[in-house]
């Protein structure tokens, strides 16, 4: 799941620092989204627009 991600036609990376997966626009701002484990094996937005709200990976394809 590390790696390039889009939002939209916007570019992220999402990479992980030690325990916590941060999602940053390429060639933004410096400001992202961090995200640490919940202690169930899944992982809890730590601060902006996620904040509180579950990180919830879903597999397959999309429809075009």
């Amino acid at each position: 799941m590390l790696g390039s991600w889009f939002w939209g036609p916007s570019p992220f990376t999402l990479r992980l620092h030690g325990d916590v997966l941060e999602l940053h626009m390429e060639g933004g701002d410096g400001r992202g989204m961090r995200f640490r484990r919940d202690g169930a094996g899944g992982w809890i937005g730590v601060d902006g627009y996620p904040a509180g709200e579950p990180l919830v990976p879903v597999t397959g394809r999309m429809a075009l």
